[in-house]
């Protein structure tokens, strides 16, 4: 069946290859406002000098040369119109020790490269319907860590 999902939802893919920025936005430009950024930099600049409204969603590479996607997310936490921004990690690591990592600094998720077309698209709908849902109906004032 055919997915049908079309949304007014923006989401910045940030990532320093031009063949993922490619076809990420290609999987996701026919459900969403999809902008790419080739550098960690651009999406603080952005964030910094308040030029835009903070997106629906981040996918964020984590290997970069400018900066490293950590220290990017822990920047973009820092922001506190984007602090609640989901951040999905894109990465062709497979190392569960890094990746438990990134989750105790706020990723929602991570998606490996090669990027698999219908498991981007469903993780990333799901993801949107619940930050949805948690600012729509609140987290009961609770805080999601693992300390």
């Amino acid at each position: 069946m055919a997915r049908t999902y079309v949304s007014n939802k923006i989401i910045y893919i940030v990532d320093d290859s031009d063949m993922i920025l490619t076809q990420v936005k290609e999987i996701l430009g026919d459900h969403f406002h999809v902008r790419t950024l080739n550098a960690a930099t651009k999406l603080l600049a952005l964030a910094a000098r308040g030029v835009s409204n903070p997106p629906d969603m981040i996918l964020l590479d984590i290997e970069m040369p400018e900066m490293h996607g950590a220290e990017a997310m822990a920047k973009i936490r820092g922001i506190p119109d984007w602090f609640n921004v989901p951040v999905v990690l894109l990465t062709a690591w497979n190392s569960d020790m890094l990746l438990e990592h990134f989750f105790t600094m706020g990723a929602l998720d991570v998606i490996h490269k090669p990027v698999i077309k219908s498991v981007l698209i469903n993780r990333v709908e799901n993801y949107l319907k619940l930050s949805e849902y948690v600012r729509k109906y609140g987290d009961g004032g609770r805080r999601y860590s693992i300390d």
